[in-house]
C-alpha cells in the first residue's frame, strides 16, 4: 500500500515532525485537526508550524520516495479558520531549503 508523508515544521525549534496519511487531502485534514484542536501546542501557535509534503512510502518495500519540490501545504495560520482570539506571528522564523531538511537523531 501506498501512504503519502507529510511534514510539520516547527519554525520555533527549527525541527521536524513526520506523520503518514493514505492521501495528501486526508493529511491536510489532519493538520487542521491539530491546529484546530485545543490542548496542543499546535493550536496554541499555528504561525509556528507549516505543513510539507515529502512524498509516498511503500509499506510493502518500506521504501519512500521524496518529492523533488517538497510542496508547502500550508501554515497553520491558514488552517485556523475558527481561532477568536487575535493571531500573533511566528516566535522565531526559520528560512527552509527545499533541497534539504535536518535529521532529527534518535536518543
Amino acid at each position: 500500500m501506498i501512504k503519502q508523508e507529510f511534514l510539520i515544521l516547527d519554525a520555533a525549534v527549527g525541527e521536524y515532525t513526520l506523520f503518514q496519511q493514505l492521501t495528501i487531502e486526508s493529511g491536510v485534514r489532519y493538520f487542521r485537526t491539530l491546529v484546530e484542536s485545543t490542548g496542543n501546542p499546535i493550536n496554541a501557535h499555528p504561525a509556528d508550524y507549516t505543513l510539507f509534503h515529502r512524498g509516498e512510502y511503500d509499506t510493502e518495500t518500506g521504501l519512500s520516495v521524496c518529492a523533488e519540490l517538497r510542496p508547502n501545504l500550508g501554515n497553520g495560520l491558514e488552517f485556523n479558520i475558527g481561532r477568536k482570539e487575535p493571531l500573533q506571528e511566528p516566535s522565531n522564523v526559520v528560512e527552509v531549503k527545499q533541497e534539504s531538511f535536518p535529521r532529527v537523531e534518535s536518543s
